[in-house]
């Protein structure tokens, strides 16, 4: 039996790579004879939090560190990769994340996506020609200005000052200046490897959806929805009135809306472009059974998460698929959509901190139950039995 360990972070406590290897661990503490099966370890991402880890470490490439400006404008450490074709990776949690700013201090009309553009531009004076940015986890909803400004493009009020690039200034907006973007990134291609589809504005969009998430209150949720809505109507000529309501624009804050209007950004899910980078496909393909993972499954999975890819991958080459996972929520419509079962790490009453502090002794033994009942599985084979 071929086992594929395909999870993400969770987010808090363990990286991909540390929730796989806590499964490989539990697996191995099983009853079962290591003859009896193999595995293989394919740590996953989907555009958020350890984008870059699971791009370097699943591709090859280096990491470089860098001081930059964090999304409340101090300087922080922090890091981009060069893939060995060359890509740059950039991953926006690690300098605009909502996880860099204490929970007092949360409010995206005042973050900004700056240092992001800062580690763009590191990566371009690299040579990286194409440069993949994932955008999971913000603490921003800046359209992408703040990392556009970092890159050379100029946008100014009324009376032709230049604003301040942060969401609480989208509506203030008058003009903008795009020639020392366009000479900084000219042959640049830019791929936005975004976590969840929401478009950029609505009831689903980038301020309503994400913007109490990030600090704000209705009233401040308003006004960036207004921001966003009076950026993008600098581009109605360029979008046709489309752009605004087109799947994926909305993440991180609207960021890959800022960048596909201004720089011709391809976004792409993320956990398609990973599964691509890392050849999930083919390291998966004759699978018996797929394991994956991630803190909290939901109704919100389907839209972009990992679990869903590797549901969708595992439905479509008729292979079971197991998430082992920090907490459950409403997972109807992912059994419908292909997935076997869920089983939350959380065996019995605990708090959501413990949980989090004791992720691998937990992951490590869930899968350690998981794999005693998949010996019954083995076991009954001659029978034809499938428990699964």
């Amino acid at each position: 039996m071929k086992i594929v360990i395909a999870p993400n972070a969770f987010k808090g406590s363990l990286s991909a790579k540390q929730v796989a290897d806590a499964i490989e661990a539990g697996i191995k503490k099983s009853s079962i004879q290591h003859s009896a099966f193999s595995i293989q370890k394919v740590p996953l991402a989907d555009g958020g939090d350890g984008t870059l880890d699971v791009f370097i470490n699943g591709a090859g490439g280096k990491i470089y560190k860098k001081q930059i400006t964090g999304p409340l404008k101090n300087k922080i450490a922090s890091s981009y990769g060069i893939l060995k074709d060359g890509t740059g990776i950039v991953e926006l949690a690690r300098a605009s994340g909502l996880a860099l700013v204490p929970q007092e201090k949360r409010n995206p009309l005042w973050t900004t996506t700056y240092g992001t553009g800062e580690l763009i531009r590191e990566a371009i004076n690299k040579g990286a020609k194409k440069i993949i940015i994932g955008v999971g986890g913000s603490s921003t909803c800046d359209g992408g200005i703040g990392a556009l400004a970092a890159l050379g493009a100029r946008f100014k009020d009324k009376k032709g000052e230049e604003i301040e690039p942060i969401g609480a200034n989208l509506i203030k907006i008058a003009s903008i200046d795009s020639r020392g973007l366009i000479y900084q990134t000219q042959d640049i291609k830019f791929i936005i490897a975004c976590d969840v589809l929401n478009p950029l504005l609505g009831k689903d969009g980038a301020a309503r959806v994400y913007g109490p998430q990030k600090g704000a209150n209705p009233s401040e949720v308003e006004l960036l929805e207004k921001g966003l809505k009076h950026f993008s109507s600098f581009f109605s000529h360029i979008t046709h009135h489309t752009s605004h309501i087109a799947e994926m624009t909305g993440a991180s804050g609207g960021f890959p809306y800022g960048f596909k209007v201004l720089l011709n950004a391809e976004l792409k899910l993320g956990i398609e472009l990973c599964m691509e980078m890392v050849k999930f496909k083919e390291k998966a393909k004759d699978a018996d059974i797929l394991i994956t993972g991630e803190g909290r499954i939901d109704k919100k999975t389907r839209y972009g998460k990992v679990i869903d890819g590797v549901i969708r991958f595992g439905k479509g080459n008729n292979i079971p698929v197991l998430a082992i996972v920090g907490s459950i929520g409403d997972i109807k419509d992912l059994y419908k959509r292909g997935l076997t079962s869920a089983i939350s790490i959380a065996s019995g009453p605990i708090t959501e901190k413990e949980s989090m502090q004791r992720a691998s002794f937990l992951i490590e033994d869930t899968a350690e139950r998981v794999i005693k009942i998949l010996n019954i599985k083995m076991t009954n084979q001659n029978s034809k039995r499938n428990i699964l």
